[in-house]
């Protein structure tokens, strides 16, 4: 689905939500303001100019209502039994050491992230989505991200966190990352089948192409799918390779590289070290040049025939390929 072609405002409803594990109860709005590219803020209805010059992520698609109720439809328990024992060991999370951009989610008191938010260098956003750092599920340490969406008709929802540098996140605009990622299965939760979704996504403006320019890594089914969005009129091109699964922790490494002139415009993605998605400069995606902001949690357009439960841990961004912890 084109993403460029039809917009719409999520307007968020209060949640209360209950987070079992945590015992912790907080009723948030997600009309807030959320934080801007520009360090300012966008109005809630995050109106797209077509440039992704904003913090949040452009709305694809027309419909998207106030569909959700009080009840958001997700497991009671959050999403994992006994999940604290099915992982590896406790450790500290891996080394964040010449890494620009690194985070095990170990140092946040907040259990429960809400809309505009500001959690050491990251700005929330959430809208329709229930978003807490908790000790359900971590890969390693103690805590990792977790964001919870309903399987509720014609909405959209994202639980992201968000950091910027205006001059380019990384030296020389070479850009990889990693990060550890689980689908839950408890309850009727799953993988987001059939609708647009993503774990990562970058902005910033393409000078070969006079504008704005953004890609985004996540769901396309149970392929992973890395996902190119021009400036408009032009339209969103995706490659899905690759396999994740429900109910096992997999790491994914991935590769934006907009270094040079011209820009190599290439990308790599993996999955448990096997290479699973592969872009070269002949398939004509103009990459920004310097990328300038980034999201990571877990974004959704469309309407989910199931919930989905989430968890991230050991995130890591910077100018080398980092290595699965």
């Amino acid at each position: 689905m084109d993403e460029h072609a039809t917009r719409s405002a999520l307007f968020g409803l209060p949640l209360c939500l209950a987070a079992a594990a945590a015992a912790v109860a907080a009723c948030s709005s997600s009309t807030t303001a959320t934080p801007g590219h520009d360090g300012g803020a966008v109005d809630a209805t995050h109106a797209d100019t077509g440039t992704h010059n904003d913090a949040v992520s452009p709305k694809p698609d027309a419909g998207h209502g106030d569909a959700h109720a009080a009840d958001t439809g997700l497991p009671s328990d959050a999403g994992v039994d006994s999940a604290v024992d099915s992982g590896p060991p406790y450790a500290s999370s891996p080394s964040c050491t010449g890494i620009p951009y690194c985070d095990g989610f170990e140092t946040y008191d907040a259990s429960v992230v809400t809309n505009g938010m500001t959690l050491g260098p990251w700005a929330a956003s959430v809208s329709h989505a229930v978003v807490t750092i908790d000790s359900l599920n971590p890969y390693s340490g103690k805590k990792a991200l977790h964001i919870q969406v309903a399987a509720v008709p014609d909405s959209g929802a994202e639980g992201i966190l968000q950091q910027k540098n205006a001059t380019g996140l990384v030296t020389g605009n070479d850009m990889f990352g990693r990060a550890m990622l689980y689908y839950s299965t408890t309850g009727d939760a799953g993988l987001p089948l059939g609708v647009h979704s993503w774990i990562f996504q970058s902005t910033g403006i393409s000078t070969a192409d006079d504008g704005g320019v953004s890609m985004n890594l996540g769901g396309g089914g149970e392929k992973l799918q890395l996902n190119y969005h021009p400036p408009p009129p032009a339209t969103e091109q995706s490659v899905v390779g690759g396999m994740v699964t429900t109910g096992a922790w997999h790491c994914i490494q991935w590769q934006y590289d907009g270094a040079g002139t011209p820009a190599a415009d290439l990308a790599n993605v993996w999955i448990d070290g096997a290479e699973a998605v592969g872009v070269d400069a002949g398939k004509g995606w103009k990459f920004a040049t310097p990328w300038t902001l980034f999201d990571f949690g877990f974004t959704h357009y469309q309407t989910l025939t199931n919930p989905v439960d989430v968890f991230l841990d050991d995130f890591a961004l910077g100018p080398t390929k980092i290595d699965c912890p």
